[in-house]
């Protein structure tokens, strides 16, 4: 019997003894702890935790404070209209902003209507370009209002590019890629499975462009009534490389034969996954083509009241530079005469490499692709010592693009397990290999003694910091991922909403994972947040289930992680119909979960002997006052609506 399964168990019969041997608190969930209290007992660390964290206090946005009697320009002066192609358009807008930024103007106006942006052109690229459909370039004190206008943009460029810009204001549109040039998904039904358990065949409905050629990234079980992304008969997630996409048939107008990769999974494997006649799928078939709003070099920059209504990538992207920037009153979601899809192909909001300060505020992020928010910096794994300078250390194939260095910048050597190496130094010489790898030429020699270890180094780069923010009254419900994955330090998250999401609703991590993410989580506050009928994906990590909101460190196999993730407190949080455990913790120090209520459907006839709160592989976690609370099996959900 697993020590999960023991534990309701080992709580009638030990609890009293272990609490007081080990100072642990036990109440309406059951914490584990590993080691014993370094001082004299829950209340104290429970007095510590909250001493050492702050969360993130409010801070400032400047708003633009153009020069008096700065102009304002209306952009149909230079040719934007409703009447024009994409490519006329694009390039109207150009001439506008032109005039803005070569005269000082304040402000851009658009007139209300339907605006088509941008050229697309066939082929199978994903970008067809660099730059932005519409860029906001080496502007300051500067707001572009379009006044409740329609964007369809139709380039595979990133559509709205703000670079390099202090105290803008961007506001007042709805956005939209032109689906009808080239889907971001696909709604299939299967019709039919190979009694040999070699293929399926997929129906596509309402007119989609599908031929054999299709290519797709993953598909994903929906919810045949709404279209919303579900997940409720254990099926996994079917990715691309589990198919030979070569094999593709046509079999009628519409309806399309996918055959599995029979020499990585064998015969019949396609059987095996229990998919049957009837079922809905989404096939994603973009996912980080292209953004819809990308800043970057952005300093006390604002996004508010903006509807994004679908994109080829992420919603909008935070990166390299940009601090003191917010994002208000920000809807994404499906159109409404729109049956089924994404409204981000990839995550709503997605901020990475950036230089933090952030606050997003009274949105909605509805049918995301990927997570509605993820905030982290990216390190490499796997860095090593160059055999022939003891100054350098070499990567063979880590991308450019993922993990950025540059003279100055300060590193930080990491062990394996995400332990500090005892070692810093500045970048002096940067090399990148053609085709993925780099070369970093540091200030300072490696000392002989650091050892190395099998599995090579991780590197932290410094100069990235996306930490300070605050995430307060949003709403993030029914995506295909997590409602917010935070792997960054100094944050506050309070009254927010997290509704169907398809995984946890909020994990606070740091780790591996599948791209290096995440420096460390720390000095955050988590309280007054309702979760409700979330993590609905049978999904597990090192064999364990996450918590509806995860505290942990991901870690390469075999390798117990340091404890990265340390004073936090989690308070006064709701949660709805989640799967237990509600709350996870592991590798991690000085937390404080107190006041959390853990409502769930009652059973007849027993009490839910679930633990309420879990607890591996950390020190210092202090449980008080949470409590099981029983609600109707039959209980509807709450809407979700900004508050």
């Amino acid at each position: 019997m697993s020590l999960r399964n023991k534990l309701p168990a080992l709580r009638l019969m030990f609890g009293p003894l272990i609490a007081g041997l080990a100072g642990i608190a036990l109440s309406g969930g059951v914490c584990i702890q590993a080691t014993a209290f370094a001082n004299d007992g829950p209340a104290s660390v429970a007095r510590s935790v909250l001493a050492a964290t702050s969360g993130q206090p409010d801070f400032t946005i400047d708003p633009p404070a153009p020069a008096a009697g700065a102009a304002t320009v209306d952009a149909a002066r230079f040719g934007v209209s409703e009447n024009n192609s994409g490519e006329e358009n694009e390039a109207a807008f150009r001439r506008a902003l032109d005039q803005c930024r070569q005269t000082g103007a304040a402000r851009l106006t658009v007139p209300r209507g339907r605006y088509r942006i941008g050229r697309f052109v066939p082929g199978k690229g994903s970008r067809q370009a660099s730059g932005g459909i519409i860029e906001l370039r080496d502007f300051k004190d500067f707001t572009f209002d379009a006044q409740g206008a329609q964007f369809v943009f139709e380039s595979r460029r990133d559509f709205f590019v703000i670079d390099t810009c202090e105290r803008v204001l961007v506001t007042g549109f709805t956005m939209d890629w032109n689906r009808d040039l080239e889907p971001p998904q696909s709604h299939g039904i299967i019709t039919r499975v190979d009694p040999a358990g070699n293929f399926i065949e997929v129906e596509f409905p309402d007119d989609q462009p599908v031929g054999p050629e299709m290519t797709f990234y993953e598909i994903i079980e929906l919810d045949p009534v709404t279209l919303d992304v579900r997940h409720t008969t254990g099926k996994p997630i079917l990715g691309v490389a589990s198919m030979d996409l070569s094999k593709t048939e046509q079999v009628s107008p519409g309806v399309l034969r996918f055959y599995h990769d029979a020499k990585r999974h064998g015969p019949g494997w396609l059987g095996r996954q229990a998919y049957a006649p009837g079922q809905h799928y989404l096939f994603m078939r973009l996912r980080y083509e292209s953004h819809g709003i990308v800043l970057r070099n952005v300093v006390h920059g604002t996004l508010s009241d903006i509807t994004i209504h679908g994109t080829r990538g992420h919603g909008i992207v935070g990166a390299e530079g940009s601090h003191h920037y917010r994002i208000r009153r920000v809807r994404m979601l499906r159109a409404p005469d729109r049956a089924f899809g994404f409204s981000s192909a990839a995550d709503g909001i997605h901020i990475g490499g950036s230089s933090g300060w952030l606050k997003i505020e009274d949105c909605e992020l509805a049918q995301n692709g990927d997570d509605c928010v993820n905030v982290h910096d990216n390190f490499p794994s796997g860095v090593r010592r160059s055999p022939d300078r003891p100054d350098t250390l070499v990567h063979e194939t880590a991308p450019q693009w993922r993990y950025r260095f540059d003279p100055g910048d300060l590193v930080e050597l990491r062990n394996a397990d995400l332990s500090p190496a005892g070692f810093s130094s500045r970048v002096v010489g940067v090399d990148y290999k053609r085709g993925g790898g780099f070369s970093l030429t540091l200030a300072d020699p490696l000392p002989s003694g650091l050892v190395q270890g099998d599995r090579g180094f991780v590197l932290f780069n410094r100069r990235f910091d996306s930490g300070h923010y605050r995430i307060r009254n949003n709403v993030f419900r029914d995506n295909r991922g997590r409602g917010l994955l935070i792997r960054t330090h100094s944050g506050t998250i309070e009254g927010n909403r997290f509704v169907r999401n398809f995984y946890p609703g909020m994990h606070v991590s740091a780790g591996y994972g599948s791209y290096g993410e995440g420096f460390g989580p720390e000095n955050i506050i988590i309280r007054d947040n309702h979760f409700e009928n979330t993590h609905s994906a049978e999904w597990k990590e090192h064999g364990d289930a996450p918590g509806d909101l995860a505290i942990h460190v991901e870690a390469q196999a075999g390798i117990e992680p340091a404890r990265l993730c340390r004073n936090i407190v989690v308070e006064n949080n709701r949660f709805v119909n989640s799967r237990p455990p509600e709350i996870s913790v592991s590798a991690a120090e000085n937390i404080l979960v107190r006041g959390n209520r853990f409502a769930r459907p009652a059973r007849a006839g027993r009490r839910d002997p679930s633990p309420g709160v879990v607890v591996t592989h950390s020190a210092n976690v202090v449980e008080q006052d949470n409590i099981t609370e029983p609600v109707p099996a039959s209980a509807a959900p709450a809407p979700a609506t900004i508050p």
